[in-house]
């Protein structure tokens, strides 16, 4: 296993944290793998640490690369900051792809709470767009988030209509590419983004199920 943090902004402190594992050799018959991004929720205040490596653990043992991003909170989440984070951290993995052994048509995004809004905007709005996004109790409407968050909060990452940024996941794109995975009550399935739902009883083990499900696991030769 290979592990390396990289500075995306030392100014706003986003990192990528990456958790790479073996191909060939004693991994007999695996040349490259599916990768997954997680994205840890926290309100755009802090990115929270049990939504990070516990979550990246967890697809680690279904045989996928796994890799965190600590994006853009607090005073710095100003939208379009956070996704700009992601599409950062989107690149680099294209770009080191070869050398990480990633499947390059099979990126995902996890994303929760905050997160999953983040998550939701890369699969809708960015420009490198994920394979597929399963969504966390995604705050994907505008008055989810304001129980959380003071209006002035809401502002700076733009979340309230007539604001700077999409409020919540509003702009959708209902021609995309991205399959979106939700757990809804024990269940998965694969739903559009713009058919919101609460995700009741999520469990990580459902929640790589499904993913592994529409991606698949490791590349073998």
């Amino acid at each position: 296993m290979r592990y390396e943090t990289i500075v995306l902004n030392e100014e706003r402190n986003v990192t990528l944290t990456a958790m790479v594992q073996g191909v060939g050799g004693e991994f007999r018959g695996i040349s490259d793998r599916p990768a997954v991004l997680v994205i840890p929720g926290g309100g755009y205040l802090f990115c929270s640490d049990r939504e990070a490596d516990p979550v990246a653990t967890a697809y680690l043992r279904a045989g996928y690369h796994a890799f965190i991003l600590r994006y853009s909170v607090g005073a710095d989440a100003a939208w379009p900051r956070p996704l700009q984070d992601y599409e950062e951290a989107m690149s680099l993995i294209r770009e080191r792809a070869d050398e990480w052994h990633v499947i390059l048509d099979k990126i995902a995004v996890v994303g929760f709470s905050a997160g999953g809004h983040l998550a939701g905007a890369a699969a809708t709005l960015a420009k490198r767009r994920p394979a597929a996004a399963v969504l966390g109790y995604a705050v994907l409407r505008d008055g989810k988030l304001c129980r959380y968050l003071s209006r002035e909060q809401a502002v700076a990452v733009g979340f309230l209509k007539n604001e700077v940024g999409p409020a919540a996941v509003q702009l959708k794109d209902r021609h995309g590419n991205t399959a979106v995975l939700e757990i809804l009550s024990g269940e998965s399935r694969v739903r559009p983004v713009w058919e919101d739902g609460a995700l009741k009883g999520l469990s990580v083990s459902a929640q790589v199920r499904a993913c592994v499900l529409e991606l698949g696991g490791p590349r073998r030769t």
